[in-house]
């Protein structure tokens, strides 16, 4: 089922009613996941919100920074370190989250997406996973830009079945391909884009 925008949310906006005759419209579940999932391959990252928290391990590159998938609370929140890779997992709370104060670029809202270690506290670098942290994976609410470019990338996806090979046909001046991705979606998402290798 669609996470970012409901099918009635998209035929409203795509004003589409008027092409739907004979046309089952639980279909567009199909569309808008398959929008959404583009969105997130494009953006490196998922906006929807897990619900409860769970534990995921990650391997340290640095002893005093340790960079997490995306999460939006506190509450539930735990970091552990295995040292000696024993299985013995030691809790801390030496360290502080960032963006600090959710804010990246002017904008809020933002969910933390590193976990900086203080007061003497270090992350063991080593190529096995050796730092757990238990969180609430994901965004408190889904970016309005997120949004659009969803439905965008859907209206795209739902006209494609009348050009199944990626090519629009004008008569007058010849077939014209169609981009991967809609220029105006890619300037959309661009802040939203995770670039991990660069961390």
């Amino acid at each position: 089922m669609p996470n970012y925008v409901t099918v009635d949310e998209f035929v409203a906006w795509a004003n589409v009613r008027d092409d739907l005759s004979g046309f089952d419209t639980t279909s567009f579940d199909h569309v808008l996941d398959a929008a959404e999932e583009a969105v997130e391959d494009h953006c490196h990252r998922v906006f929807t919100d897990a619900g409860s928290a769970s534990a995921r391990v990650y391997s340290a590159k640095y002893n005093d920074l340790i960079v997490v998938d995306d999460f939006h609370t506190t509450s539930g929140l735990v970091v552990e370190t295995d040292a000696g890779g024993s299985g013995s997992w030691t809790a801390s709370t030496a360290y502080q989250l960032e963006p600090l104060n959710g804010v990246v670029n002017g904008r809020s809202g933002w969910p933390y997406t590193t976990v900086r270690a203080t007061s003497g506290l270090t992350f063991p670098v080593h190529h096995e996973a050796r730092v757990r942290v238990t969180a609430q994976w994901g965004w408190a609410a889904v970016p309005d830009s997120v949004k659009n470019a969803t439905r965008m990338t859907a209206l795209r996806l739902w006209r494609r079945r009348k050009s199944p090979e990626g090519v629009l046909g004008y008569e007058e001046f010849g077939g014209l391909r169609v981009p991967r991705l809609d220029p105006d979606v890619e300037r959309m998402l661009a802040p939203y884009v995770r670039v991990w290798d660069m961390v």
